[in-house]
């Protein structure tokens, strides 16, 4: 074929060579072919052994130049560069006049001709006819779907292929079509669309599947639509068809919808139904995120007709609302979670914050729902619940809360807001009294926490390491599962309950004297900040690498693998035995600290090298001592303007020195309380890491067992699944059909983004922002502004494209990340609140910081020049991406 034509099923590279039918095969999403949306999406399931009818693309290329022989295309331009909301009559009017008559030239009739003949040949097709589609670039993106608005012609006879891939085109130009990039703001291109011309199915049954219910939200039902015959006539709306709702997790299928003219109770049969639903869920799992899958049922086989990512979900069926906020940054929903992982998050998350809530008589227990979900394969918490406990104190403006936290806010005005009452000032006295009490007893045990979690880590880490028998290999991952961490994700959760309920109250009342930024500079510079040491050892190490000749130039002239390769051996030279020490130190860290799947340090020695070698390149004008004592001193600035404000001299005497002592104290309070989060953070990382070491070794003791077929099966069982197994209440096959089951979950979602604000209320809703022309808004987090390059990094992948002195732009940061802040002079996040890890680490950085920014990854080019101002959470596009 020359480069005007395509075959659907020729070899490409990167795209599977097989369907996904087990548990190993995961493909991502497929990059552009240039065949328009249905054709990309075709060529890609054919290449991943799905059965789709045999074709061929009419690319671009072709379609340029028969408008081009034409002598066309320049009123094709001219008619375009009029198009607005007030032309659209006429310039539809113009196009359909440029469009008239056109003539194939000879060489490309010609050879379309010969491509509709060998379709004809192909083995089982003999002189059947032809669906001619149109395949726009536009289509079927993860935004926008332009469903239904481009042209499908049906059993079309050969000799009037020609003419139907002409006809498809033209749809392009279509008034509704032109209405719809409008409405879009997205511009016309008279390129941008390929024509498919495929084998005929002549189905005995068509239908439509969407992966997930895009009414309810249920992420696990699939919607399948079916009519006897062909399809057309169900996707453009004009019959009523038999749907059926699916949960494949829990196999229940329901007939929601008949109609007359299926009065046998539905098109399919039940064996029939069971493979639409097989093949359904198998192109959702090979592409990772939910999918719309037109399809046709001829000879018993399910023909694939279309895959296209689903835009818009609705969450009618979802109660309360439900959110991700600071759990992105945290790890635990930075993708898709594994379902071990979740159950972890589940057993603890359920216990201790309901139980801090009812401690705290914030709920009355007839209040308390379920508190955590998993939806889309992401963890998520209960906003609802939440929000009706903090509407107990006198105060509360939703508005408020909502902004800290980052969370999307679809209303006007303030929201929920408590007033003092007689009856709110009742219940708020019995929980301050219940407060005080839990905070109180907190401070005085804290000290002696911390030293209980750090003993039993050392403990527990030398019993995992030694050499152990099978029994005893489980015996100890009970323990450190199920007991060991019940304890340690309590104390740091309780942690985190109080600083959410007290940090909010001290933050208003220090910003009631020494505003926004003043807050911010008294809560940055925290000493000894755990998540910092990792940072402060490679700055001590690469001081002493730089003032070594030989090791330095080792260092600087060894490729990065080179130098892992080195520590994995066990070589001492070039003051390796001193990253050595630094990875026994900090080993149980990793770049996905909440991800119990994802290596550690001690396993993959990549990112400390990294850190070292990113450490190695920054001069002393770097040096973490000299930031600290830039804080500090700001910190004793903003102290003395607080103190000038609270105490005045009246009559020779200093008149609010108590106001102002109160105000210290409230501000050493919250300073203690940020750093204990992060000490007690610290913990839960460690145990973290035990559970890793441990679940890694019960993986292969499974194994060996023929328990699991695979090591990292571990991973998709969850963990009440596996003690019930060693328990004796699970039987093998039970434990490996729970395995396949949490797969197909997992890798249903893997590539899917679902949004952060999920549930009835945000059911098609819209932020609600405040308009700055130009800007991209967020929330302040810390102080300073700063001008330079944007270099937006989606992924961890991506992060080695940062450089130094450029301004990071992503979805969130995690705890891993900790060492590039050092390179960088700013930070703009799309989630998180103001005690988030991106703002947490900024602070103690110094460097300015947005939060919250809405859309800034997609909003902000790559490489523009912008202006990030911390205090009023602006950032200003400069200058665009190059």
């Amino acid at each position: 074929m020359t480069a005007a034509f395509r075959d659907l099923g020729a070899p490409v590279a990167g795209l599977a060579a097989a369907p996904v039918a087990g548990p190993a095969a995961a493909a991502g999403p497929v990059g552009t072919l240039g065949l328009g949306g249905k054709g990309d999406s075709l060529a890609a399931l054919i290449a991943a052994g799905f059965d789709v009818p045999a074709g061929f693309a009419v690319t671009t290329t072709a379609l340029r130049q028969v408008v081009e022989h034409n002598g066309r295309r320049e009123a094709v331009l001219a008619a375009l560069g009029r198009l607005d909301p007030h032309t659209l009559p006429e310039v539809v009017v113009d196009l359909a006049a440029a469009l008239d008559g056109l003539e194939w030239p000879a060489h490309l009739l010609a050879e379309l001709t010969e491509q509709v003949r060998e379709l004809r040949g192909v083995q089982g097709v003999g002189g059947g006819r032809f669906a001619v589609r149109s395949s726009a670039l536009a289509e079927d993106g993860a935004a926008l779907s332009f469903a239904g608005q481009y042209r499908t012609l049906l059993e079309i006879e050969a000799d009037d292929v020609a003419a139907a891939v002409l006809d498809c085109y033209r749809s392009l130009f279509d008034a509704h079509v032109l209405h719809y990039h409008l409405d879009h703001g997205v511009p016309v291109d008279p390129d941008a669309m390929t024509v498919l011309v495929q084998h005929l199915v002549e189905a005995e049954v068509s239908g439509v599947t969407f992966t997930v219910n895009p009414v309810t939200g249920h992420d696990t039902e699939l919607v399948i639509e079916a009519v006897r015959g062909l399809g057309e006539d169900l996707v453009a709306g004009r019959v009523r068809p038999v749907r059926y709702v699916r949960d494949w997790f829990g196999r229940t299928t329901a007939t929601i919808a008949s109609a007359a003219d299926h009065p046998a109770g539905g098109p399919l049969s039940d064996a029939q139904l069971d493979a639409v639903a097989d093949v359904c869920l198998r192109v959702q799992r090979h592409y990772g995120f939910p999918v719309d899958v037109e399809w046709a049922i001829a000879d018993d086989a399910v023909r694939l007709l279309q895959a296209r990512p689903i835009t818009r979900l609705g969450y009618a069926g979802i109660r309360d609302q439900w959110t991700t906020a600071n759990f992105k940054d945290s790890g635990v929903s930075a993708t898709v979670c594994a379902p071990f992982m979740w159950s972890l998050y589940e057993y603890v998350w359920e216990d201790w914050l309901p139980t801090y809530l009812l401690d705290s008589a914030l709920l009355h227990p007839r209040e308390l729902r379920r508190v955590g979900d998993l939806f889309y394969g992401r963890v998520y918490w209960n906003l609802s619940v939440v929000k009706r406990a903090m509407e107990v104190a006198p105060g509360y403006r939703e508005r408020a809360f909502d902004a800290e936290l980052g969370v999307k806010i679809t209303y006007a005005g303030n929201g929920t807001v408590t007033k003092l009452s007689p009856r709110t000032l009742a219940r708020v006295a019995k929980v301050a009294l219940r407060q005080r009490a839990i905070v109180a007893a907190r401070r005085a045990a804290a000290p002696e926490l911390l030293t209980e979690l750090l003993g039993r880590y050392d403990a527990r880490l030398a019993e995992l390491t030694g050499a152990a028998s099978a029994a005893d290999v489980k015996s100890r991952w009970r323990q450190v599962v199920v007991t060991d961490y019940h304890r340690s994700e309590g104390v740091y959760f309780w942690q985190v309950f109080i600083n959410q309920v007290h940090l909010a109250l001290d933050r208003d009342a220090i910003a009631s004297v020494v505003g926004h930024d003043g807050y911010l500079d008294l809560i940055a510079g925290l000493d000894d900040v755990s998540h910092l040491r990792p940072f402060y050892d490679a700055w001590a190490l690469t001081r002493r690498l730089r003032a070594d000749p030989d090791a330095l130039a080792w260092w600087r002239g060894t490729d990065p693998d080179e130098i892992v390769a080195a520590l994995d051996t066990g070589s001492l030279e070039h003051r390796l035995d001193e990253a050595r020490a630094m990875i026994d130190r900090f080993g149980y860290h990793s770049v996905r600290e909440i991800d119990v799947t994802h290596p550690d340090f001690d396993a993959d020695h990549r990112p400390v090298v990294a850190m070292i070698l990113d450490t190695l390149g920054l001069d002393d004008g770097h040096d973490p001592h000299a930031d600290r004592h830039r804080l500090t001193q700001r910190r004793a600035d903003t102290l003395a303007r607080a103190r000038a404000r609270l105490v005045r001299r009246v009559a020779g005497r200093e008149v609010g020195r108590h106001r102002y002592a109160a105000f210290a104290r409230r501000v050493t309070r919250t300073r203690q309380l940020l750093w204990w989060r992060e000490e007690f953070r610290d913990c839960s990382t460690r145990q973290y890491h035990l559970i890793r070491v441990a679940s890694v070794r019960l993986g292969e003791v499974l194994v060996a067992e023929s328990v699991l077929e695979r090591a990292d099966d571990v991973w998709y069982a969850k963990a009440f699944d596996l003690v019930a197994f060693l328990d004796g209440s699970m039987s093998a096959d039970e434990l490996r059909r729970q395995v396949s089951r949490n797969r197909a979950y997992y890798d249903s979602f893997r590539n899917h983004a679902p949004e952060n604000e999920i549930g009835h209320a945000f059911d098609g809703a819209g932020q609600v922002l405040p308009e700055t022309p130009g800007a991209v808004l967020g929330i302040g987090s810390s102080t300073g502004s700063v001008t330079g390059t944007a270099r937006v990094i989606t992924g961890l992948a991506d992060i080695g494209r940062l450089n130094p002195g450029e301004i990071l732009v992503t979805t969130f940061t995690d705890t891993g990340w900790a060492s590039k802040f050092a390179l960088i002079s700013g930070v703009v996040t799309e989630y998180g609140g103001i005690l988030c890890h991106a703002a947490t680490i900024s602070r103690e950085y110094g460097i300015p910081c947005v939060v919250a920014a809405t859309g800034c990854t997609t909003r902000i080019p790559d490489g523009a020049t912008i202006h990030v101002d911390g205090p009023s959470g602006q950032i200003i596009v400069l200058s665009e991406g190059r």
